[in-house]
């Protein structure tokens, strides 16, 4: 039931941290292609970049989808994230449509790192999104 509240539990952080073993670095990089904790779920992330960029948690967070990819709209699109897999060039024009739809004041987009198709996918949505005025392109 939805009573107009949210409540919160302060836990670790959804992001795995960098500890190498160096006697076996392969097995470490391949161990750490993701690193998001298992067992979280997508607004635990959410939350918690809301929470690193010091956004208020009483903001709307609304969902999107947008290229089959679900995108989280927050303070009506101050910042967007997209936490799925596969994600392709595809998405690049669609996501500055939304953004311009949605008309924030300022933008920032936020991606999985490990969740792009490809490294020249990602570089071609980061300059879409840089050639039409979005201020931030982070991933993590």
């Amino acid at each position: 039931m939805d009573i107009g509240f949210k409540v919160f539990k302060l836990d670790s952080s959804n992001l795995n941290k960098w500890d190498p073993d160096y006697n076996n670095l392969e097995q470490t990089l391949i161990d750490t292609t993701n690193n998001l904790v298992e067992g979280r779920n997508e607004l635990d992330f959410v939350y918690e970049i809301m929470l690193k960029y010091g956004i208020d948690l009483t903001l709307p967070v609304e969902e999107y989808e947008i290229v089959d990819k679900k995108v989280y709209s927050i303070g009506f699109g101050a910042l967007l994230i997209c936490l799925d897999d596969n994600i392709t060039k595809e998405i690049a024009i669609p996501l500055v449509e939304k953004i311009k739809e949605l008309s924030p004041e300022t933008s920032r987009v936020v991606f999985k790192d490990n969740g792009f198709a490809s490294d020249s996918d990602k570089t071609n949505i980061k300059e879409t999104l840089k050639t039409n005025d979005v201020n931030e392109f982070i991933t993590i």
